[in-house]
Parts: C-alpha cells; sequence; structure tokens
C-alpha cells in the first residue's frame, strides 16, 4: 500500500496522519495546524491542516490570509522552517513582504571564514567576491539540483575563479579545500533561483528586529490559549477532514470569544444580530414560510445569533 500511494509512511490509526519531528527531536504521528492571525486583534483569520512539515506551508497560508483581509500587500511574519526559497518567491510576487527567521544553513565547508556567508555578492555585476577581494564569475548557465523530501527539484549557477588564481592564494587550503586543488579546481559558489528572495528576507528580519519579535506576541496569543489555557493539545477525530472541522470549531469559539473581550457582550450581540440581518436579507420573502419550523419560539431570527453564540461560548470555556 507505501509503494502503490508513494508514501513514505502510513499510520495503521489514522491513514491521514504521519509522522512529523517536534521539538528536541522528539517524532510524533500527528497532524501540523498552520494558522494566520492578524496583528491587530489577535483574530484567527485562517487555518489549514496538513500532515507535512512547515516547508512549503508559508505561500498557500500568506495568500489565503490576503484574500481574507482583502488587502494589496500586507506582512508576513512566521518563524524559522518556513524561509524556503520557493515560497518566499510566490510571496514577493503577491505583494506579500515576508519577515521570516533564517535557518542555520548546513555547510559541508570546515572553516567558518570561508563559508558562502562570507561571499558578497554584486547584483549589478553579477558576481561574488571572495573575503580576498577577488571575483568569481559563472558562465552564464543555469544546472539542476536534486530535490530532497523536503525540497524539489531547484537551479543553480556556478560561481568561480580560475585554479591558477586560487592555487596561488595563501588562503587556499582553507577556502578551496585540498580535493578542490588536486583536481585542479578553484572554489566554487553555488547560487540558487531563490537566492536573491532569501537574502531579501534576511536583510529585512535584520533591520526590523523589534518588529519581528512581535511574531510571538501575536500568533502566540490563540495557540497558547487553546493549547494551555482550554487544554485543547489533541484532536478527537481522525482522518484529515475530520480535524480539520474540528479544528474550525476551536478556532470559531476562539474568534467568538477574543471578540467578546474586544467588542464587550452587548455591543458584539448588535454586530451579529446586524450581521444576520443582512445575510437574510435577500431571501427574507422566502424564509418567512419556514419561520415556524426555523424558530419556533424565538421572534425574530437575528436572536438565533445570540442562542449560538451563547453555547458556543460555554462549550469553549468548559
Amino acid at each position: 500500500m507505501v509503494r502503490d500511494n508513494h508514501q513514505a509512511q502510513i499510520s495503521t490509526t489514522d491513514p491521514d496522519a504521519c509522522a512529523l519531528p517536534r521539538k528536541m527531536n522528539i517524532v510524533e504521528v500527528s497532524y501540523n495546524v498552520q494558522a494566520a492571525v492578524e496583528a491587530e486583534n489577535k483574530l484567527i483569520t485562517n487555518y489549514e491542516v496538513t500532515n507535512e512539515n512547515d516547508t512549503h506551508a508559508l505561500s498557500g497560508v500568506a495568500l489565503e490570509a490576503k484574500a481574507v483581509l482583502k488587502k494589496e500587500r500586507i506582512q508576513a511574519l512566521a518563524d524559522k522552517g518556513y524561509d524556503t526559497g520557493s515560497e518566499l518567491k510566490i510571496c514577493a510576487e503577491n505583494n506579500i513582504e515576508t519577515y521570516v527567521a533564517p535557518r542555520q544553513k548546513n555547510t559541508s565547508h570546515k572553516h567558518p571564514d570561508f563559508v558562502k556567508g562570507k561571499f558578497s555578492y554584486d547584483g549589478e555585476r553579477d558576481s561574488y567576491t571572495c573575503p580576498e577581494g577577488k571575483e568569481l564569475l559563472s558562465n552564464g548557465n543555469w544546472y539542476k539540483k536534486n530535490g530532497t523530501d523536503y525540497r524539489k527539484v531547484y537551479e543553480v549557477q556556478v560561481y568561480k575563479l580560475p585554479f591558477e588564481v586560487c592555487n596561488a592564494c595563501v588562503q587556499r587550503l582553507d577556502c578551496a579545500g585540498q580535493a578542490n586543488l588536486n583536481n585542479s579546481k578553484g572554489r566554487p559558489i553555488e547560487r540558487s533561483e531563490y537566492d536573491e528572495y532569501l537574502e531579501a528576507n534576511r536583510e529585512r528580519v535584520m533591520l526590523n528586529k523589534a518588529l519581528y519579535r512581535t511574531r510571538q506576541q501575536i500568533v502566540e496569543h490563540p495557540f497558547g490559549t487553546i493549547k494551555r489555557s482550554w487544554g485543547y493539545d489533541y484532536t478527537l477525530l481522525k482522518t484529515k477532514e475530520k480535524v480539520g472541522g474540528e479544528m474550525a470549531l476551536i478556532f470559531t469559539c476562539y474568534n467568538l470569544r477574543r471578540s467578546m473581550t474586544i467588542f464587550g457582550v452587548q455591543d458584539l450581540l448588535k454586530r451579529l444580530k446586524a450581521a444576520c440581518l443582512l445575510f437574510f436579507a435577500p431571501n427574507r420573502a422566502n424564509l418567512s414560510s419556514y419561520k415556524p419550523f426555523l424558530f419556533p419560539k424565538i421572534k425574530a431570527p437575528t436572536f438565533y445569533f445570540q442562542n449560538f453564540y451563547q453555547h458556543t461560548g460555554q462549550l469553549c470555556a468548559a
């Protein structure tokens, strides 16, 4: 079954759940819930239940949040793990300014003074400059790099110096390495098709540290309330669709309780009644014939929201 479905794993208790890594290298069979929270009122705008890690989750949730908020431009703050180049590119192309904590890049280079980050890129000249001041150029060709389980196939350009230049450098062993020198090669630097978006995002985070620190205040507010105060740190249902419905109920409860704090009970009820009138107004004539069945003891349908709101609030507080 796993081979036929091209899956790397399958749960015997929930066919949609997967073993996902958590903190401290702990792996649990679970779902990954992505949620977007607007900054001003700490309300959840949209969410998505997935059975994958965060690598390719940013753009989809950010685009949906932008549509919900009906804004031409938005800022998206996210934790490390979301800084995938292809996702940052999609956001940039859709007027979403990202502030995503950059991950510590794994490097096979042994000397810290000669990792890729120590080579400065010049966009106008399309070249890199090494720590010793020499300019690395590319031949203009793009080369495909194989993807991994968490990374799709992507393309890179290779920048390098002639072997003679590297071989004459006093830092040749620390920079180019003995293996390259033995093969008559200079030090290569790869630049992916997404590096400009990764660099722009990294620069924004570095220049706006105070703004980025607000991320925890924004997104941790609902998750702290739901998981710690209310105790919803696990799901009762199975399969992705049902878990999605369960999270919809929980997030709706949170938004209602949060709105109650923002507006106050009476003001919120007035707003809900007004929304109810707008909702039913186009079909008021048709609705009147069903009124005895839908609202047998209620004078006006607007009070339906009042009852529903109170019931939901009690459910959340339990």
